[in-house]
């Protein structure tokens, strides 16, 4: 597990394009689903932002891993009730923040439960007890996600309608996070 506590997260701050990270790490995650042994259709895109390119001083790192782990959580929690699972990340850009989108049409989240998000070992389906069998992935779960946009001077935003559907992830943090402290 990612050590979070502020003494050990250390950042490795460098300036990079944000648009190539977001691409790779969808292009990654196309390339995990398994579309041979289903008769579900995923359509997991990235749009183009209307910019080629987007610096921004952060952590490469840890920034790829939350936007990976997203849109992991977006296909693991698709609704069976659906044959279509559709999940789209945008960028945009403000003067000085950055805002990482991902919509998906997944289960969606009871508009109650959304504030538990985040916390430290919550699971919204108690009946598991936290055994729930996970397809492959980082283990980063949304906690950690939360917790690197945090360290960002950012902040990880849940919506959703309610349950069946969907729900909007929205990771926003400061075009330059590294403060001198």
């Amino acid at each position: 597990t990612a050590r979070l506590d502020k003494n050990r997260f250390e950042l490795n701050y460098e300036v990079f394009d944000l648009v190539g990270i977001v691409r790779s790490n969808v292009e990654l995650m196309q390339k995990s689903v398994d579309t041979e042994n289903t008769s579900v259709k995923y359509d997991l895109a990235f749009i183009e932002p209307e910019f080629k390119e987007f610096s921004v001083e952060a952590d490469r790192t840890r920034i790829g891993q939350a936007v990976y782990a997203v849109v992991n959580n977006a296909l693991k929690y698709r609704d069976p009730e659906k044959d279509n699972v559709t999940v789209k990340v945008t960028i945009a850009k403000t003067e000085n923040e950055a805002i990482i989108t991902v919509v998906d049409n997944g289960i969606g989240i009871d508009k109650e439960d959304i504030s538990k998000l985040g916390k430290k070992f919550i699971r919204l389906n108690p009946k598991t007890k936290g055994n729930l069998k996970r397809p492959g992935g980082t283990g980063l779960g949304l906690f950690v996600v939360k917790g690197i946009m945090e360290h960002h001077h950012g902040e990880l935003m849940i919506e959703s309608e309610g349950i069946g559907k969907g729900s909007t992830f929205r990771l926003r943090f400061p075009v330059k996070t590294h403060i001198n402290a």
